[in-house]
């Protein structure tokens, strides 16, 4: 090898040295450290980490310098590491804890909503254990909250507002968390806010709802999560522009509640499996205003009451609430005989309805599409597998007594639905040719009155 060569190999040599030398020097100048690190790369300048939070010894636990690897601060209080490591992150930044449970309560992020804060765990193994009668954390900055166990302890502390996630700032994403055993809501957002995410969650056994969505939270989305066996609704949701997809839904009183004392817009409830709720699947109930809301792609499943009075649709607004311009279309309706029982109807419209449309669905049970029609406008229920409806009427008498219209079907109907604006009727009957219907009242008559009318043909 020529001198000009040698020298080369050597400069090179001499470099790498250097190079590998200050990885070295770094990592043995951290030195003890170094084990608890690892997993997250904290190398400088690109610490992934701004504080690693551990546990120190049986008694004490501590937060690290993502950067310098020094413990910078020790308590044997978990709850006051936590809300340390996140007071300094006044710029942002991001808290790794690491495997443990962590006794905590009030934890808090509350920088406004330009500081953006990453609060990630190791999964289930780093589990967040509820202590006192509070909330476990509250999110008043964009957040973003991963691979966390949350636990609350609803039989000690039994105070009806211990949620475990309080959503209080626009922007936050809640992704792979694990939530249960709250005394109130597994998650609950608050304020007017602007696009939460929420992906791949498991919520369970809370005695509130697993998730609500409060008035004034658009935008929003829950997606890919599995919500079961909680006390009220799987979902409460009282502000719609939101998307739930792709989710498995069981076990809750109601798997979606929509709208209570709400408006509920451009809500879209898309391929979710909701199966076995202790009364009714989704339900909009008596206090509350749903447009442009699309329920599709879905399949449902019966519920578990055997006393057949809940529904797996079931829509009750009631004065001047409605339910109006609204889509039910290419859900599958599915009845499952062990364990679960024969709901009272597959959907139920009751109080006002504003031109609703029930498309395209297929229904595989002995139940029916059913229910007292109080409505305004048109109903459409057409092209539906297991119950053919083509069309549904609103006529007034032509005789004291009875009532004739055209039913449109291609054949003789085989069921006539019917309600009236009047109750002095003491009972009703139909007939049906291939073209008309014939409603026969008995009772006292007023001189005028209107029959409102769903005709089915099921061959």
């Amino acid at each position: 090898m020529n001198k000009p060569n040698l020298k080369i190999v050597l400069a090179t040599i001499f470099i790498l040295g250097l190079t590998l030398g200050g990885i070295f020097g770094y990592r043995a100048a951290v030195g003890a450290y170094v084990g608890d690190v690892t997993d997250i790369y904290v190398n400088p300048p690109f610490s992934e980490a701004s504080y690693v939070v551990g546990q120190y010894n049986s008694t004490h636990y501590y937060a690290k310098n993502g950067t310098t690897g020094n413990y910078d601060y020790l308590s044997t209080n978990a709850s006051q590491i936590i809300n340390w490591a996140i007071g300094n992150l006044t710029s942002g930044g991001k808290i790794f804890i690491k495997a443990g449970t962590y006794p905590v309560h009030e934890l808090s992020v509350n920088f406004g909503y330009t500081v953006f804060i990453i609060i990630q765990g190791e999964g289930a193994n780093t589990v967040l254990s509820l202590d006192a009668n509070s909330d476990l954390i509250t999110l008043s900055s964009p957040t973003t909250m991963l691979d966390l166990k949350l636990v609350g302890n609803k039989a000690t502390y039994t105070t009806s507002t211990n949620d475990g996630i309080v959503v209080a700032e626009s922007r936050c994403i809640l992704e792979r968390l694990w939530i249960e055993n709250f005394k109130g809501d597994g998650i609950v957002t608050s304020g007017t806010l602007l696009g939460v995410r929420m992906h791949l969650l498991r919520v369970r056994t809370c005695y509130g709802s697993g998730i609500h969505i409060a008035d004034g939270t658009t935008d929003w989305e829950i997606i890919f999560s599995i919500i079961s066996e909680n006390a009220e609704a799987g979902l409460m949701i009282n502000e719609g522009s939101g998307l739930i997809a792709q989710n498995h839904i069981w076990g809750n009183k109601y798997n979606l509640e929509i709208g209570n004392i709400g408006t509920v817009s451009g809500l879209r409830i898309e391929g979710n499996f909701l199966e076995g709720s202790t009364q009714h699947n989704i339900y909009m109930p008596t206090k509350g205003v749903w447009s442009s809301v699309f329920i599709g792609n879905s399949f449902m499943v019966n519920n578990l009451d055997a006393n057949n009075l809940y529904d797996v649709i079931h829509f009750a607004p009631t004065a001047t609430y409605y339910f109006g311009q609204n889509l039910i279309q290419s859900n599958i309706f599915f009845y499952l005989t062990v364990g679960f029982y024969v709901p009272r109807y597959w959907i139920y419209l009751g109080g006002t309805s504003s031109s609703p449309r029930i498309e395209g669905n297929s229904f595989y049970s002995p139940s029916d599409i059913n229910g007292t029609l109080y409505y305004s406008g048109t109903l459409t229920v057409k092209n539906n597998r297991g119950y053919v409806t083509e069309n549904s009427v609103t006529a007034t008498n032509t005789t004291a007594t009875t009532c004739v219209f055209n039913h449109g079907l291609a054949e003789t109907p085989t069921n006539v639905q019917c309600s009236f604006n009047f109750t002095g009727w003491t009972s009703w009957t139909w007939t049906a040719t291939s073209t008309q219907v014939t409603i026969t009242v008995t009772g006292t008559l007023p001189a005028s009155w209107t029959v409102y009318a769903k005709v089915e043909y099921q061959p």
